[in-house]
């Protein structure tokens, strides 16, 4: 189990307690929290925190179950 207390996001509140409740809200509304999201976990693509790598799994799990109509919120990257 991950302890959220002692991992840091991209908002410097000391902690990243508050990111489980963030994916529990993307899980309900994908594309209303996942804007919120990102700026907690990665805002400018190219910086990653603790709770970055944490969230992985979930969104993994996440995108696993989802049809591919339902993917639109996950991020592209383009190949170079």
């Amino acid at each position: 189990m991950t302890d959220w207390s002692t991992l840091s996001d991209a908002c410097g509140s000391g902690s990243a307690e508050h990111v489980p409740a963030l994916l529990d809200r993307f899980e309900s509304d994908p594309s209303g929290a996942w804007s919120e999201l990102m700026d907690h976990l990665c805002p400018q693509l190219d910086t990653a925190f603790s709770a970055s790598f944490a969230a992985l799994p979930r969104l993994a799990e996440l995108a696993a179950g989802c049809g591919t109509e339902d993917r639109r919120w996950v991020p592209c990257i383009p190949n170079s």
